[in-house]
């Protein structure tokens, strides 16, 4: 979810605020509290609030969280003066209430819902070749695989592309492909793979219910068991 107000763009799954589309320094705090009044905008948050949820393992005074406050009005060209788009309402707490339109929404609109990596950039023409030795487009007819009647994830399936064409260029990628059941997640992941083409190697695993004491990682070891006996022909 990226939160856009004014010429501002939050977006807390790369911790990133941006100004014009330039990233804009922040201290990692000063970033929290604007995301939690960003998300809680429809009304006034208490200190006490912010100071519990924000930083409920460390001792923070009031003094703490009005110096954050005041950074974050100064990163947002806003004043204890002015208040356009946090205001506070004395005795009880704050609110920020600039307008805001959000942007990505993964209940209405997106399955995949977290890229990170150690760049987060858009995909450059630089990258574009690397990975079009391995990548199908969608309409190419050795894309062999794809279902006819999937439609409709065109957005996921290029953010897909965008984190593989990083991770070509040696940015390592992580995605996650969430939703509710039903939703279309595996079909979606399916419809990525038999986009690729020659030159990946695709580990897949898979967590299934059973009686008794459980392994945290099973979904790894399987997909590792899996690519060593396709590799090494363990039987």
């Amino acid at each position: 979810m990226v939160y856009a107000f004014g010429e501002f763009e939050l977006d807390p799954r790369v911790y990133e605020l941006r100004q014009a589309g330039n990233p804009c320094p922040v201290e990692p705090q000063v970033f929290d509290v604007l995301v939690y009044l960003v998300r809680n905008r429809d009304r006034v948050v208490s200190k006490e609030e912010l100071l519990d949820r924000l930083w409920p393992d460390r001792i923070a005074s009031e003094t703490t969280l009005t110096s954050r406050l005041k950074e974050a009005r100064k990163v947002l060209g806003d004043s204890g003066k002015r208040q356009e788009i946090i205001r506070t309402h004395h005795g009880r707490g704050y609110r920020f209430v600039a307008s805001v339109e959000e942007r990505g929404k993964m209940a209405t609109s997106s399955l995949v819902g977290c890229v990170s990596g150690d760049h987060l950039v858009p995909a450059s023409s630089d990258t574009h070749g690397v990975l079009d030795s391995f990548l199908y487009k969608a309409d190419d007819p050795k894309a062999h695989g794809v279902r006819a009647d999937f439609v409709g994830r065109r957005m996921e399936l290029d953010r897909l592309d965008a984190a593989l064409r990083r991770a070509a260029a040696g940015s390592r990628q992580i995605v996650f492909v969430t939703g509710e059941g039903g939703a279309g997640k595996t079909t979606l992941v399916e419809t990525f793979f038999a986009r690729t083409g020659s030159g990946l190697l695709i580990a897949r695993g898979q967590c299934v219910e059973h009686r008794g004491s459980g392994e945290a990682y099973m979904p790894l070891l399987d997909s590792f068991d899996r690519v060593c006996r396709e590799l090494f022909l363990i039987v």
